[in-house]
């Protein structure tokens, strides 16, 4: 509410008062329901008013008809979120019911199965399957690249195989190295 609508409101807390049989509030006692309401819509409590008129047989504090508008509020707050939910679930379900959620499942398929499979005869099994991808030209994933770098690194960086960002820097150093004077 906003102070135009102290008239409306002092009007309503008067015919409450007159058919409730009981004394309408004054000026100082209108300006207190204004302060106790002000955050509410004027139409919100004239509704609230004549709910209470409706139900109850005496005449309501500021505070009863804030509780009464506290609810309501509560109520559509919650209205909203479960609607958001219902949004936001058929969104999910949605994206995760076309190609990618099936690509999804068919790489947790695989990772299952290697996860599942005997375990490698050698330890450095993994790092002979990188190099061996790399080896048939086949490009390694930034991920593949820095596990089979550090793994390189960590065993004793073999000549038999260099990582390709190793290689690539040895070569710049040596095209860098034929230049100089």
């Amino acid at each position: 509410m906003n102070p135009t609508d102290t008239p409306v409101l002092k009007s309503r807390l008067a015919e409450m008062a007159d058919a409730l049989g009981t004394k309408a509030p004054g000026e100082s006692g209108t300006k207190a329901w204004f302060i106790a309401l002000k955050d509410f819509a004027v139409d919100e409590v004239v509704d609230a008013l004549d709910h209470w008129l409706r139900t109850k047989p005496k005449m309501p504090s500021p505070f009863e008809i804030r509780a009464i508008l506290a609810g309501r509020l509560s109520d559509r707050i919650e209205a909203k979120a479960v609607a958001e939910k219902r949004v936001f679930a058929a969104g999910a379900h949605r994206i995760l019911s076309d190609a990618e959620r099936r690509a999804g499942r068919e790489q947790l398929r695989q990772v299952r199965a290697m996860m599942t499979a005997a375990a490698p005869h050698e330890p450095d099994d993994w790092w002979h399957a990188l190099i061996t991808i790399w080896r048939r030209g086949e490009s390694l994933v930034w991920m593949q690249m820095v596990n089979a770098t550090l793994a390189w690194e960590h065993s004793g960086r073999p000549a038999e195989w260099i990582p390709p960002n190793i290689e690539a820097q040895l070569e710049r150093e040596a095209i860098q190295a034929e230049g100089a004077p």
